[in-house]
């Protein structure tokens, strides 16, 4: 925290992260107190299998008060839904592949043509709205700041414009990475059509091209979180990022302060250039 670190985000799906988390925000509260930061935390997924997803309104309750406890606080910043898209009715003309024709010839397909914003398709639907229907309850009851989704989902957003008026927060992932940056047009239609308040975006990294930067230091990792955030910066959104060792603590910030003090150097953007003819030659460019 005294790295300038003041937002982390957690979920009850990612083992004892909240335990974890919550203790070390217990031991260090005399000098950073609880307003000091944001706590993020998710709800609705607890496993890998889709038996393990509850979007019931009880289980939304309990795991809101299990995560105050274990983070020990009495309020959380944000509140997502986990990972709707494994819930929620799928709706698309094809699985895998490149699927930024949604905004545009394909929006009928997708189900985001206008006059679609209200259109409950089925049961996973249903089970979105109930479930965001108890995270705003959780709001009004003053547990939670700000309420919203995790998933790539604009019909999602849209559907909750229509019940519930905008949402506050979107978290988008793996969509604007030097992989895929499909997430860029939609950020228009998430802030204006669908009125999210807050868009974020996370898991910016990308490992199919790890020769390609070899000779720069921080090697892929830093050419991807770079590429991340000024994208993110220039759109106007912030960037969620999963860190796992002091190493890793330092190279982020490191490339954080890089791009929001000095920008994006030649060099750095030229090694972007590489990786991204690497992703087209092999045709996975904005595959998802």
């Amino acid at each position: 925290m005294r790295y300038g670190i003041r937002a982390f985000d957690t979920s009850a799906y990612y083992g004892p992260s909240e335990i974890v988390l919550g203790g070390v925000l217990k031991a260090l509260k005399d000098e950073f107190p609880r307003e000091s930061c944001k706590l993020i935390t998710k709800c609705g997924r607890y496993g890998l299998t889709p038996a393990e997803f509850d979007y019931s309104p009880s289980t939304i309750q309990r795991s809101v008060q299990r995560s105050l406890e274990r983070l020990n606080t009495t309020y959380l910043d944000i509140l997502y839904l986990h990972d709707v898209d494994m819930v929620a009715d799928e709706v698309m003309p094809k699985r895998d592949g490149d699927h930024s024709t949604a905004l545009s010839e394909d929006r009928e397909a997708y189900d985001l043509g206008l006059g679609q914003e209200g259109k409950v398709l089925g049961e996973g639907d249903g089970k979105v709205l109930e479930a965001y229907g108890e995270l705003k309850r959780t709001k009004e009851q003053g547990f939670v700041k700000n309420i919203g989704i995790m998933g790539n989902y604009l019909k999602l957003a849209l559907l909750v414009r229509q019940k519930y008026g905008p949402m506050d927060v979107l978290m988008s992932f793996c969509h604007l990475t030097v992989q895929n940056d499909t997430f860029t047009p939609f950020v228009r239609e998430l802030a204006g059509r669908a009125g999210v308040g807050q868009l974020l975006t996370a898991s910016p990294l990308s490992s199919e091209a790890l020769n390609m930067c070899s000779t720069w230091n921080g090697g892929l990792p830093n050419i991807a979180l770079g590429f991340a955030y000024r994208n993110a910066r220039d759109l106007g959104i912030l960037t969620a990022v999963g860190m796992g060792s002091l190493e890793q603590v330092h190279e982020t910030v490191k490339v954080w302060r890089e791009i929001a003090l000095d920008g994006s150097s030649q060099e750095r953007e030229e090694h972007e250039d590489e990786v991204l003819r690497v992703f087209d030659a092999s045709g996975c460019r904005n595959y998802s």
